[in-house]
């Protein structure tokens, strides 16, 4: 026995068995835990395996990929979805349906077209829930053989129609008789099917068929012309058509008042502008479910129209584009009032809402995520900008995505002020939830070399205070720093910011986009050679015998050369490039003079913009 024993003991130093199947868990545990560990935030994170992903997976994540939050015409791209549905067996089915949920309206060929198959195919049809147009041309049945209520006849399911024709439309410059206009039975159409709304867009140039049946004054509305016929209707529509009862979401766009507002009214017409403004605000408090309010470039939107709307709603989201109708005081009562549940807020093109209101985020919209605020810069002069008392802006804790375009209404001091307060609020931690960040500012007081130095030190700033230091945008700040010579000193245990977008912008409002020269419009032949003849070479003069020396030595023909001139304009000839960010860190004096003789926006040569987009690596 024991030599046995020693003999088993030995074989165990010389040649190991394996170890048991309960030791071996221990390294597999080690390592499972490391890489959860490794694999924590989802920047070192690996691709999913997009081909097992199941549908329910793929279709939100295919919606955000094809929406684009930044172009509000186009909300939902159709043609990365059709590239999509093309890429895999497995995308094909969650894009095509995303297709059909919200399927493209235009041109009228492809309207037609998807009006054929949903009669082809009632399968699809119930696929549909989203109906958008840009266009009057799909209320225009003499144009399309069919109308707008034809289609809600056939996709029973939807739940979203949203319809509306932009400024200066074609159509609405056809002759008495042929503008377009929402049929009233498509209101019909939605009560037979039991559709419940969510979401209805109320265009002031299509509803005056609807209009004038669902009037209840005891005029003959089908008399009135459109000037005369007030808004009692769309108490009517709002209060008695079941399809509303369930409205989450309504736009108004184009909405005038009876008689314009002017200065040379009488107390009479004052009086009833006042009752037609208390009517829509009362027919907007009939939706008992509304959380989302769009209204643009209407002239009914005033102070009293807000101090009616205030408190009647628990808005979430609230857009205001092209009013001239209210201020930054009127705005402020509002979200004094109202402005507890707001999540979104944008206000784009307001020329009376200054940078003032900014101040009362804090206070006024503590849950406030999401902020778009385009300014209309030149509407003030210098003397009224000296005059305009801007405080500093106050940010809740919540928001997520800050985006402030043309602010031009400020003097230099203000800016500088401004941005040296967003600054510190990052560095103080005010900003933990931002995860984008764009912002332009206009100051055409300042001269070019100001302007750049301004740029270079707060688009510096901006990268230090707000980028992500985790992330590849941020290496590609560092790096390029290096190349410049110079150097950041940073701790890499201190987070200041999280954005993984950060945009910075500072110019004097001139045009934007890259300038043309004469090869963009001389040189196409080189990019698209076109079929020519050959030419015929010329052969060489024959030299007489009677020179001599170097002029009778006769030279090859060297090869034909582009001519300097010709190529230099090749090399800078430049195209418009949509969606394209590139980092900007530095400013050329030299460059910056020569540009600024031109006239021309960009004022370092190439791009007025600073951007790091990590999403774009």
């Amino acid at each position: 026995m024991p030599a046995t024993r020693r003999f088993r003991s030995s074989a165990q130093t010389s040649n190991p068995a394996p170890a048991p199947a309960k030791r071996a868990r221990k390294p597999t545990n080690i390592d499972s835990n490391f890489s959860t560990k490794t694999f924590a935030t989802p920047r070192q994170a690996k691709y999913p395996p997009w081909a097992n992903l199941p549908y329910l997976v793929l279709v939100p994540i295919l919606k955000f990929a094809a929406t684009n939050t930044q172009n509000n015409s186009q909300p939902i791209d159709h043609a990365w979805l059709a590239n999509a549905a093309r890429t895999c067996k497995s995308f094909l089915g969650p894009a095509n349906d995303l297709l059909y949920h919200t399927p493209p309206m235009t041109p009228i060929s492809r309207l037609r077209k998807f009006f054929d198959v949903l009669k082809a195919n009632p399968v699809l049809a119930r696929k549909v829930r989203r109906i958008e147009s840009h266009s009057g041309e799909i209320c225009d049945s003499k144009l399309l053989k069919f109308g707008l209520q034809d289609i809600v006849q056939l996709s029973s399911f939807v739940n979203e129609v949203c319809v509306s024709s932009g400024p200066w439309s074609p159509e609405l410059l056809y002759a008495s008789g042929r503008k377009p206009d929402m049929d009233p039975s498509v209101l019909t159409a939605l009560t037979e099917h039991n559709v419940r709304l969510q979401n209805w867009t109320w265009d002031g140039e299509l509803c005056w068929a609807i209009a004038a049946q669902y009037d209840t004054r005891e005029e003959s509305s089908k008399k009135m012309t459109r000037i005369q016929r007030g808004f009692g209707w769309l108490h009517t529509v709002h209060k008695d058509a079941e399809p509303f009862k369930s409205l989450k979401a309504l736009t108004m766009t184009g909405f005038d008042t009876p008689r314009p507002l002017e200065h040379y009214r009488n107390e009479e017409d004052e009086a009833e502008v006042g009752v037609q403004i208390a009517t829509i605000a009362g027919s907007l408090g009939d939706l008992k479910y509304l959380k989302d309010l769009t209204l643009k470039d209407c002239t009914f939107v005033n102070a009293y129209f807000l101090s009616q709307l205030a408190g009647v709603h628990e808005l979430k989201r609230l857009a205001l584009e092209d009013l001239k109708g209210i201020n930054t005081t009127d705005l402020q009562s509002f979200l004094q009032i109202s402005g507890k549940h707001i999540e979104e807020l944008e206000v784009i093109h307001c020329p009376g809402i200054y940078a003032g209101f900014l101040s009362i985020l804090d206070t006024a919209t503590p849950n406030l995520k999401r902020l778009l605020y385009e300014d209309v810069p030149g509407i003030l002069t210098h003397h009224e900008l000296e005059l305009l008392d801007i405080p500093m802006p106050r940010w809740p804790p919540t928001l997520e995505s800050l985006i402030m375009r043309g602010l031009g209404n400020w003097t230099a001091a203000d800016c500088e002020r401004v941005l040296e307060g967003m600054a510190d609020t990052s560095r103080n931690g005010g900003f933990m939830a931002l995860r984008e960040i764009d912002i332009w500012c206009i100051l055409p007081e300042l001269g070019w070399r100001d302007r750049a130095a301004s740029r270079r030190k707060w688009g510096d700033e901006f990268a230090m205070s707000f980028l992500d230091r985790r992330g590849d945008a941020w290496k590609e700040f560092v790096a390029k720093k290096k190349s410049e010579g110079q150097k950041i000193k940073w701790d890499p245990s201190v987070t200041v910011g999280l954005c993984e977008r950060v945009l910075f912008r500072l110019d004097d409002s001139r045009p934007t986009g890259n300038q043309l020269n004469e090869a963009d419009f001389l040189d196409m032949s080189e990019s698209r050679p076109a079929r020519r003849s050959p030419k015929k070479t010329a052969a060489p003069k024959k030299v007489s015998p009677k020179k001599k020396g170097k002029q009778a030595v006769t030279k090859a023909p060297s090869p034909a050369k582009p001519s300097p001139k010709k190529r230099k304009r090749a090399s800078k000839s430049q195209s418009f490039v949509v969606g394209s960010k590139r980092p900007r860190y530095d400013s050329d004096e030299d460059s910056d003079f020569k540009v600024d003789k031109l006239a021309y926006e960009d004022e370092d040569g190439e791009d007025s913009s600073w951007s790091v987009d990590e999403m774009d690596n």
